[in-house]
């Protein structure tokens, strides 16, 4: 990410005003490592600008097909300049966290994930596209060696904090899980990768999803292990399991043509015990230098709660239940 100055503003600037109109101005409002956004007030509405790091530059690619051809799970695009990843879009209100409860969180995502899922099975033909894009292949095929340079230090974050064998007990039943999954029709897909409570925007029209910039192609049964660590371990302990299955299976409506509900269940939990590899090659990703000594010990982590929840494989409903019990941090 390049230092940002006065003149990166203006040229920012300049592109805004072509693609909006004039009179703007324009506020940084929050910089990290995986982007910049910036508030820009125009004399009738406020629009956001993001420019991704170059490791998330796909994101205005899918955004962009997203708001096109599914609106309501992306933010309105009101202008995209793909080559350097710029996104200008519309107000869509305030992060969910900031204004709703976890059940209440919980029941957005029941109104989102139909939708969520149907987009996953339909936009099939764009995994390609947003490939050459630069989202990142997190797939049954590729995930073998990625897992296998990630533990023996062959990643930009170079070695990660576990004692040898240490999860011995996950990479023996990797290959099983990796072919069982291959072989189902519905094995590759966009998974967003990032749901969380802060990724959902409400108060201005229906909740829409932002933050693209994680998102990759792999298992799409993968996309709910984020909402469970996030915002189903936060509720309330009581309501955890009920949440957990329930939202499982209204993801898993939209696929009954695919497979029956066991083989389905099925595929869902080993997907989602997936999510504790996926999760820790996104961090790798989209982390910046600055941060590879906390990455090593968040990588870590999810390999070592991967490999606790390897014992869970063969019983579906209890291995989602356990990781909907895990706060992420």
């Amino acid at each position: 990410m390049h230092e940002r100055g006065d003149d990166w503003l203006t040229e920012v600037e300049d592109w805004v005003v072509e693609v909006a109109g004039p009179k703007v101005s324009l506020e940084i409002i929050r910089e990290r490592a995986w982007g910049v956004i910036v508030r820009v007030t125009t004399p009738h509405r406020v629009l956001f600008f993001k420019e991704p790091a170059a490791a998330g530059r796909h994101e205005s690619v899918i955004v962009a097909d997203l708001a096109k051809g599914w609106p309501g799970l992306a933010p309105d695009v009101v202008g995209a300049e793909h080559e350097r990843g710029w996104l200008l879009m519309e107000d869509h209100g305030m992060p969910m966290r900031e204004s709703l409860s976890a059940d209440e969180q919980i029941a957005v995502f029941e109104e989102i994930l139909p939708h969520y899922a149907q987009m996953q099975r339909q936009s099939r033909p764009f995994v390609d596209r947003w490939k050459a894009a630069g989202a990142q292949d997190r797939g049954t095929g590729s995930l073998p060696s990625l897992v296998h340079n990630l533990i023996e230090g062959r990643s930009r974050i170079g070695s990660v904090p576990l004692k040898p064998g240490q999860i011995d007990a996950a990479l023996r039943e990797l290959p099983a899980v990796l072919d069982e999954l291959a072989s189902a029709p519905f094995a590759t897909g966009v998974d967003h990768s990032d749901l969380h409570h802060g990724n959902v925007l409400v108060g201005h029209g229906t909740p829409r999803i932002i933050d693209w910039g994680d998102s990759c192609i792999s298992h799409p049964f993968a996309s709910l292990f984020v909402v469970f660590q996030h915002i189903v371990a936060r509720a309330d302990e009581d309501g955890r399991r009920r949440a957990a299955l329930r939202l499982r299976d209204v993801y898993l409506d939209a696929w009954t043509s695919e497979a029956s509900n066991t083989e389905l269940r099925a595929a869902f939990a080993h997907a989602t015990w997936l999510g504790y590899p996926i999760r820790a090659l996104n961090f790798v990703h989209m982390m910046g230098e600055a941060d590879f000594d906390q990455c090593r010990g968040d990588v870590a982590q999810f390999l070592v709660r991967w490999t606790a929840m390897s014992s869970l494989l063969d019983d579906p409903d209890e291995l989602v239940v356990a990781v909907a019990n895990q706060t992420e941090y």
